[in-house]
Formats: C-alpha cells, structure tokens, sequence
C-alpha cells in the first residue's frame, strides 16, 4: 500500500474534459485497487468562467482487468453557462437541455457528476453509465422558451444515461410571473414531458395577456404539461376563485373546490381548446373551443350542469359584434338567473358585445316547485343588459305565458301575461300565496332605468295568507256603537285559507334598487283593500300601508243599523268598515302591524289611511 499527498498539480482527466489544474488531494493505492481524491481544483473552459472542484474522485478498483474499468465522480460548481458547456463534453456527453445554448444562459450552477468508464489501450476510453445532479440559483436565459421568458430559476436538475431523460423541477417567473416548474426532457430529442405550476391572481394573468373578465376573479392554480401528440395538457385549480357566469345568474363563490382540464392545440395563432372537463361541487360541463387573438371564435358545450337539475347544451360562434349562442336544454334550473334579473340594479348602458340567444328548454325549474314547460327563447343582449326578449311557455295547468321585451320609442318596454299568475308569481319567487288567475304586466324603462307601468289580475284566490288571518282578529272593545261579538262573528265570515278576490290592479315604479306601488287595490270576491308603499329599497326593506275592508257581509251588517248607514255608507255596503294596516321589516320576512277595527270614509280608495 502507497499514500501520495498532491499540491498544486495539473492532471490530465478524461475525453474532451478540460485539465485540472492547482489541484490537492492524495493519491491511494492498496494491492490492485487505486483512488484518486481531489480537495480542490480549477477547470478552465476558453471564453466562460472557471469550473471549481470541491471535491473529486478517480478509482480503479482492479487495475489486472483488461479492459481496466474505473469511476469517476465531482463535484463541480460554477456559472450556468459553463457547466452546461462541461457537461456537454466526452465522456459526459449531456446535451444541452432544448432550448438553453450556453451563451444564452445565465446564474450559477453546483453539479455532482458521476460517471462509469472503460479504459482501453491507446488512451480510449469509453463510457458504461453516468449521472449527473444539479442545483441552479438565480438560473435566465435570453431566449425565450416555448414563447415565454425564463427568470429567476432556482431548480434542480437530474440527468443520467439510464434515465436518458433531464428531470427538472423547482420554481422560477415565468413572463416575470413566479411558478413551480416540473419538466422531464429526454436527452436524444424527442417531445419533452413538461409540467409547470403558477399561482395566478388578476395581476399575473393580466401580465400573461390572460383575461377572464367577469368569469374568474380571484387566484387560481395552473398546471401545465406536454403531451405526445404535441398539445399541452392543462388543469386548473378555481377553489380560492370566484367563478362567474353573469349572463344567466350562476356563481360558485371563493372556498368551493373545482377543477377545469383541459388539452390545448396552438397552430398558425389560433389555439383550440378539447376534452374540456369542467367539474365542481354539484356543477359540471364538457366540450371544446376554438379562439385566436380576437379572442374566443367558437365553442361547443355538451351536458352543463350548474345544478343537479341541469341537463343542457350550448353552442356559441363569434359575430361581427358579438356572439350567436344556441341553447337546447332538456331541463334548465332557472331560480339563478331569475333571482339575478329580477336584483338587478344596473341600468341598460348600451355598451359592451351583443350576444344573441335563441333555443328551447323542454323544462324551466322556478322557485316553489314550479316549472314552466315548452319554453323558447329568443333574446339579444348588449353587455349585462338585455336589449329584446321574447320567451313563450306554458305554466302549470297548460296556462299559456308570454313574456316580451322590446325597444319602443327610445324606452325598452316589458310585457308579461298568463293564464296561471298564481304559478307564475310563484315561478318568479314574487308572491307563493295565489292561486289561479290571470294577470297582465306592462312595464316602460327609461336609459337611466327607471321603470313605470301596471299589473292587473283577476279571479285568484289567496292561500293561507298567515297576514290576512292577522288582519281579521276582533277587536278588543265595542266599536263605534258595535256590539265586538257581533263584529266577530262576522269576520270569521271571511275565509282566510281560500280567499276569492275578483280583480287586483296596481301601479309601479322601478328603479335600480327599488320597487314601489301606488294606488294599489284589491276588490270584490270576500275582501278588498286599497294599499301603497316601498316593496323592497336599496337595504331589500319593505314599507306598505293600506286599509283592508273585510267581507261584504260586514260592511252589510254596518248598513242596516240606521244611524250609521245614513251618516256613512247612505245605504250602500262597501267603504264603512275597515282595517288600516301596515307591512314594514325585511322584504322576505316584513312584520305586519294592524290598527284596531275603525269606521273608515266612503272615500277610502281615493285616499289611504296613514300610520
């Protein structure tokens, strides 16, 4: 056995490596094994920075083998560019990762390199297996790769000719914007595996030329990877994202998991879309588009369902303008979108895309269990304001329904009519407790979306109205010369869980954030009433007041008592007894506050009784 101490040499290394020079370490030799070890050293490389060496390794484990197998083994650091330059080299023999010349890269690389030899006669040496590990900091390169600019790397990088494959992963900004990068790129050129990861908020996918507008706000998760046939597959992650779909009502808010895959084709600048899979909780659609750099050109959506209830298709193609999107649903839970336009407090601006819509909906789910069926729609919409509607369908009871939405000297007038108000004021989530009817609506809305018109229905029936119940107790004394027995037993004359009423007329005005009726009535059948007020402001609080005047039989009963049929009602029966009343609180849930039963003028329709 020999130990040789080395100081300040050069050794000539393998292949095309460059010398070793000022190197230490010792040399050992132990009967037919020999080992080199390198302390330190320099590599220089002619036009890049010097490769140091912290540590090295040369062994021979039988030098009486022929051919003479050997090992060697470093660990090197110096700039990016120059390793790759090294690396590159015999026996080595790592090419360059596609796309990363060594001019064109920059940061600082530490490398442990690995390698199995065979030495053969004349100095030839061959190359069994090698391996090599790398950590890049602070890693750019001045051309971009796959279109995008690489900065700021910090990665680690493993290669080795039996993986035949770079295995990279780490992060870096992409486009200046920071991800987590996976790639795999195999070493003899082919398409490479490639996977990257960035957390993009409205900034960063502003910066990439990303937009989504309304659609998503908020972070999302982004991965990116090849595929064989040369498109890219991608899988986006919109649990932390607000997901938006204004045109018909529907959201999915912040903290709800869902993903979106997706495989992407890029050709001659337009970009397509396939085996698009949208899924969530309780929400899921599929299909592909196509879009280039006007954006999105066409799309075809099968089985979108934004409700359990969902069954439906869409097909959208790019206009001049806007978009034409055709719509065949077999079932379409619409309380979303009802509950968005009937809130909506947005006046028509006359700006943004046109869109128009035209398709049939074999069932339209509402609220209360009601359903319209047969729909069809045909409607034009510019931005967030729809500019013409038409829609026809037929409600519960096939009661025929007619909805209509039109420009008419310069206000969009609305029309609505049925054979069922009952079902449909129930559809629309506006009123539960009637049944039957017919009704008629028409509404003018000016640019600045102030909205007057009248509604008037006839021959419905109230349900089980908990606020007409409250409005018949009797009083608790004598009323003006009333016997408060006699008056009870008349109004439980009137029937509080299937009341008639034979006409209801009302006019309203619309504003973004409000709705308020005036000279409201209710006449006929077994009460009748006139009221005004606030149905909802901008704080979704109501304010009514109004005078109930309870069953004819009553006011009958009033009549016929000398004194007070001549001074008040001259023999007639209506106008003599009633009930001021006001409905006040939360729009969905107000609080009724009844007056005790008073003698009211004749004339109570001409003016209201105030609290």
């Amino acid at each position: 056995s020999a130990s040789l101490k080395l100081s300040g040499v050069s050794v000539k290394t393998a292949g095309d490596l460059p010398r070793l020079l000022n190197a230490n370490g010792e040399i050992k030799y132990r009967g037919v094994e020999t080992n080199v070890f390198v302390t330190s050293g320099i590599a220089k490389l002619t036009g890049y920075p010097d490769v140091k060496v912290q540590k090295g390794k040369f062994s021979v484990p039988d030098y009486t083998q022929k051919p003479l197998p050997a090992v060697l083994s470093l660990d090197l650091s110096s700039s990016a560019s120059s390793m790759a330059v090294l690396t590159a080299r015999k026996p080595l023999n790592v090419k360059t990762i596609s796309g990363l010349e060594p001019s064109n890269i920059s940061g600082s690389i530490a490398a442990s390199v690995s390698t199995n030899l065979v030495l053969r006669p004349n100095n030839r040496i061959e190359t069994k297996s090698w391996s090599v590990k790398t950590t890049v900091k602070n890693g750019s390169s001045r051309s971009k790769i796959a279109g995008r600019s690489i900065s700021a790397a910090n990665v680690k990088v493993a290669l080795s000719s039996k993986s035949k494959v770079a295995d990279v992963k780490g992060n870096a900004k992409i486009d200046g914007v920071q991800a987590d990068i996976a790639l795999v790129q195999p070493l003899d050129g082919s398409a490479a595996k490639n996977s990257v990861t960035m957390q993009l908020d409205d900034k960063a996918r502003k910066k990439l030329g990303i937009e989504t507008g309304e659609v998503i706000s908020g972070p999302i998760a982004v991965s990116i990877g090849s595929q064989r046939n040369g498109g890219t597959s991608i899988t986006v992650d919109l649990k932390r994202a607000k997901l938006s779909f204004p045109w018909i009502g529907w959201s999915k808010g912040k903290g709800v998991s869902a993903t979106a895959t997706f495989s992407m084709f890029d050709r001659n600048g337009t970009t397509t879309l396939k085996d698009i899979r949208l899924r969530g909780r309780g929400f899921s659609a599929g299909g592909s588009l196509v879009a280039d750099k006007s954006g999105l050109r066409s799309a075809n959506l099968k089985n979108i369902k934004l409700n359990k209830t969902d069954d439906l298709d869409v097909q959208i193609a790019r206009t001049k303008s806007g978009f034409d999107v055709a719509v065949n649903a077999r079932s379409y839970d619409g309380r979303s979108i009802i509950k968005s336009a009937l809130n909506n407090n947005r006046a028509s601006t006359g700006k943004g895309l046109r869109v128009n819509v035209k398709g049939k909906v074999r069932r339209l789910l509402g609220f209360n269990g009601q359903i319209l069926s047969g729909v069809s729609i045909d409607l034009a919409q510019r931005g967030s304001s729809v500019s013409r509607a038409n829609l026809k369908a037929v409600a519960a009871g096939d009661a025929s329904t007619v909805f209509s939405l039109a420009p008419v000297d310069g206000r969009v007038q609305t029309k609505i009519k049925t054979n069922n108000a009952g079902s449909v004021l129930a559809f629309l989530d506006i009123y539960s407790k009637l049944s039957g009817g017919t009704m008629s609506a028409q509404l003018n809305t000016d640019s600045k979306g102030l909205s007057r018109g009248r509604i008037t229905a006839s021959n419905f029936k109230l349900l089980n109205e908990p606020r007409l119940a409250a409005l018949l107790k009797a009083p608790s004394k004598n009323v003006a010369g009333l016997d408060r027995d006699q008056v009870r037993s008349f109004l439980k004359t009137v029937p509080t869980k299937n009341a008639k009423v034979d006409s209801l007329l009302a006019e309203i005005v619309k504003r973004p954030g409000s709705l308020q009726i005036t000279r409201g009535r209710l006449l006929g059948g077994d009460a009748s009433a006139a009221f005004e007020g606030t149905v909802y402001d901008r704080n979704n609080r109501m304010k009514i007041t109004g005078t109930f005047l309870p069953g004819r039989g009553l006011n009958t009963f009033v009549s016929k008592i000398p004194l007070l049929g001549l001074a008040f009602g001259n023999g007639k029966t209506s106008g003599l007894l009633g009930i001021t009343f006001q409905l006040r609180g939360a729009y969905n849930n107000p609080q009724i506050r009844v007056n005790p039963l008073s003698i009211v003028a004749p004339g109570v329709f001409r003016k209201l009784f105030k609290f």
